[in-house]
């Protein structure tokens, strides 16, 4: 597999199989990026790759096609990325200098991102869900000396 291809698994046959993708050297798909489905046609993909950028992109499953949407506005790989009350939300991962704390919100619909409240802690390779439309809990990940 490589950066043209991607894995996608089927649920109702129960297996993985390889998806090619667009072939264009402007759509890469980086390393330590995160993804969400917007919608069963949409996956939004952002940031990763080394050093880190500020990417934002959608990939359009049904046409096969990838769109280049408003830039994040911090630099990240290895965040975490959930969707809380129709906005998408990236928290922390790594500048390429230094852990981040940082939050960004994506409007959808706006294609904008606006800078949200730091986390406590600055922390990479992390996960993070939404609970009830209204908590978003991000989990784990390496903030120092420990994981």
């Amino acid at each position: 597999m490589n950066s043209k291809t991607s894995l996608c698994y089927d649920i109702n046959e129960d297996e993985w199989v390889i998806k090619k993708l667009p072939d264009s050297s402007q759509q890469k798909f980086y390393q330590c990026s995160a993804a969400i489905a917007l919608n069963p046609l949409e996956i939004l993909i952002t940031g990763g790759g080394s050093p880190p950028k500020k990417d934002t992109r959608i990939f359009h499953t049904q046409k096969n096609d990838i769109v280049t949407k408003a830039p994040m506005n911090e630099s990240r790989n290895a965040h975490a990325i959930t969707m809380c009350r129709g906005s998408v939300f990236v928290l922390g991962g790594f500048s390429g200098k230094q852990r981040l704390n940082s939050v960004e919100k994506y409007h959808i619909r706006e294609d904008k991102w606006t800078v949200m409240a730091p986390m406590k802690d600055k922390r990479h390779y992390l996960s993070a869900c939404a609970i009830n439309d209204e908590f978003i809990y991000a989990f784990g990940g390496f903030f120092g000396s420990t994981e």
